[in-house]
């Protein structure tokens, strides 16, 4: 069934990518995503969902999920080196939105949002999770971008505050390139 729901979305992104009319007062948007952490050799698919919900022409909230499903190799060496572990991969965000701006299918807005990610894999002394407070700058209906502020970042080995830049094709954190993320999606509004 998860295959199959996998090849859906595929199909789906290969025939369109649908614009979202960002004066309407509701939009669902879905997408299929493929993630490459250049860091940790991570690699998988995920799939997401975001509901957004325009309150009034300047303010508007959305939630956003994906789950999926992360091919973990590891590289740091130990006894788990070169150990190829599956492992699953979940975000939840709910983001607030000021909008500066809005012309045709495009806009502009200024926002900021709580972020929730978690990260397990097979090993149980592994574990990743992360709290984020993020503040989008600027949006169009294709991509998020703005500047990311982790807090409460939780690792095997790391543990403190972080400062990143954020974008649904791509995310890079302030040490450098992090994950490669392509995310393409499609959506309805009414």
């Amino acid at each position: 069934m998860k295959k199959l729901l996998i090849i859906c979305f595929v199909l789906l992104h290969l025939c369109a990518f649908t614009q979202i009319d960002t004066t309407k007062k509701f939009e669902i948007k879905s997408g299929f995503g493929l993630l490459l952490d250049t860091w940790s050799y991570d690699k998988g698919s995920y799939v997401w969902t975001s509901f957004d919900y325009v309150m009034n022409p300047k303010y508007s909230i959305s939630l956003y999920a994906a789950h999926g499903n992360i091919t973990y190799t590891h590289f740091k060496n130990n006894a788990y080196k070169g150990a190829i572990i599956p492992s699953t991969y979940e975000i939840y965000e709910m983001n607030f939105y000021r909008r500066l701006m809005i012309k045709s299918n495009n806009q502009v807005r200024i926002g900021s949002g709580i972020y929730f990610r978690k990260y397990q894999d097979a090993r149980p002394d592994y574990y990743f999770t992360e709290n984020e407070i993020v503040l989008y700058i600027s949006e169009t209906t294709l991509y998020d971008i703005g500047p990311t502020f982790l807090l409460n970042y939780k690792h095997q080995w790391k543990n403190g505050f972080f400062m990143g830049f954020d974008a649904r094709t791509w995310y890079v954190f302030a040490l450098g390139i992090d994950y490669a993320m392509i995310s393409p999606m499609i959506g309805i509004s009414f």
